[in-house]
């Protein structure tokens, strides 16, 4: 009879066909299918489904009346045997890392849904599925082989320290804050993910978030944890102007705008809050711009909190620059009366014993606090600095460029008669302003100034 012997890769081909069919060729003793569960036959019973090839339920070896039919013939089946055998064996273990894998995905799960607080069927389903998302990417780009995910009760799992150091998982952290999911953010926070990282696309840090979604609650406890408020993110903006921003839109209340900006200062480090770095430092920010919105509470609650400022600001005259804009007009206050009250804190502000702003003191270009205010045109500005002798002391003091002018010479600029006749009152000189048309008028009369020396041409 002519041999059915196939070449090797078609046979094996034939092979894989049939244990698609079949399922597994490798019975057990008692002739029962792994793969199908089903009666095959008796012990001694052979199971022939391919022509060359014939496998016992028993003992899994080939018939020996075909072993003497053809030798050539048995080594071509030892041969296949052998080919499947090894393939079944690749196939088993692929199957096998599939399965370590999702079991790895599916422990991931249990610990982040444990320690969220979601574990239960119908509980924090925003939670859930956020989770699941984030897990499921982390799986599918992650290197996991030798990864456990056997855990302490006291730490996190290595597994869970992996994917709170990728992608995912500060990924999975933004979202939780950024929703205000309480349990999940402190959950992946204490296993170890980096709580000041940035949003690749915006540069915001999870505080930052915190702050932009208006959960204040999350915001402290992201102080608390740990969180750096110096970062800029990618528009140049920093913690403390996103939170001046929130209480001039009236986002964030009074009370709670305190509190937040007197724990994040109380949270950072001495370098930052006293030295500058990349910009103003935090304190001189805080400071001035409370004052800037008219918030005295808050500058008390500053150099209360942090008394070592008080000498900072006496060195670096952080108050008289401060008090410099208020009075020139370089404030987010509309009312009249808290303007005045923020005015007269900077004036009088005494800690200590020690009298932190200077009444003499002036700008680069050489004008004084009277200079700015008359410049700023309000009358009730003006009006609240002749109050202090020291200010009118300074009344008829001149500015450093040329023309050398006076507080009068600017309100008469400004053509502001009622703070011109305040100013003559507290004694103020008063003088001409020539036009420029008089003065080229009569070049030859140019010889001096006036007594003031507001401008060249004036005969005063």
């Amino acid at each position: 009879m002519k041999s059915s012997a196939l070449p090797i890769s078609q046979s094996l081909e034939t092979l894989s066909a049939y244990r698609a069919r079949h399922g597994d060729l490798q019975g057990s003793a008692s002739g029962l299918c792994r793969w199908h569960g089903r009666q095959i036959g008796g012990v001694d019973c052979t199971l022939r489904s391919h022509p060359d090839l014939t496998v016992s339920t028993q003992s899994g070896s080939f018939n020996q009346e075909s072993r003497q039919q053809s030798g050539q013939q048995c080594q071509l089946q030892d041969m296949m045997v052998s080919g499947y055998r090894v393939a079944e064996l690749a196939e088993d273990t692929v199957a096998q890392d599939t399965i370590d894998v999702a079991r790895l995905q599916q422990a991931l799960r249990k610990e982040l849904y444990l320690g969220s607080g979601c574990e239960g069927a119908g509980k924090s389903p925003a939670s859930k599925k956020l989770i699941k998302k984030m897990v499921d990417q982390f799986v599918k780009s992650a290197d996991l082989e030798g990864v456990s995910a056997e855990h302490g009760n006291d730490r996190a799992s290595p597994l869970l320290s992996e994917f709170t150091k990728s992608i995912e998982g500060e990924r999975l952290y933004r979202k939780a804050v950024a929703a205000n999911l309480g349990r999940l953010e402190s959950f992946v926070r204490k296993a170890g993910v980096n709580i000041n990282h940035q949003d690749p696309k915006t540069g915001d840090t999870p505080l930052m978030l915190a702050v932009r979604h208006n959960h204040w609650a999350m915001s402290g406890r992201l102080l608390e944890g740990g969180a750096r408020a110096i970062i800029k993110n990618h528009h140049g903006s920093h913690l403390l102007a996103m939170l001046f921003q929130k209480r001039f839109s009236e986002e964030l209340s009074a009370s709670e705008h305190i509190n937040l900006v007197t724990k994040m200062l109380a949270t950072q480090s001495c370098h930052q809050i006293f030295r500058k770095d990349h910009f103003e430092s935090l304190g001189d920010f805080a400071f001035s711009m409370a004052a800037y919105c008219g918030d005295v509470r808050l500058c008390k609650a500053i150099l209360e909190t942090f008394p070592d400022l008080v000498n900072e600001f006496k060195r670096r005259r952080v108050v008289e620059r401060t008090l410099m804009n208020v009075v020139g007009g370089s404030t987010h206050i509309s009312s009249v009366p808290a303007l005045l009250a923020v005015i007269r804190y900077l004036m009088t502000i005494d800690q200590n014993g020690t009298r932190l702003v200077d009444m003499s003191a002036r700008t680069l270009k050489g004008e004084t606090f009277l200079m700015r205010a008359v410049l700023n045109g309000k009358y009730s500005i003006v009006d609240r600095l002749l109050e202090y002798p020291e200010v009118c002391k300074t009344i008829n003091e001149q500015s450093f460029s040329e023309p050398k002018w006076t507080a009068y010479t600017y309100a008469l600029q400004k053509k502001k008669k009622d703070i011109m006749k305040l100013l003559v009152r507290h004694g103020a000189i008063e003088h001409k302003l020539p036009t420029l048309g008089q003065a080229l008028e009569a070049p030859g009369r140019r010889t001096g100034k006036c007594t003031i020396g507001c401008v060249p041409g004036c005969r005063v």
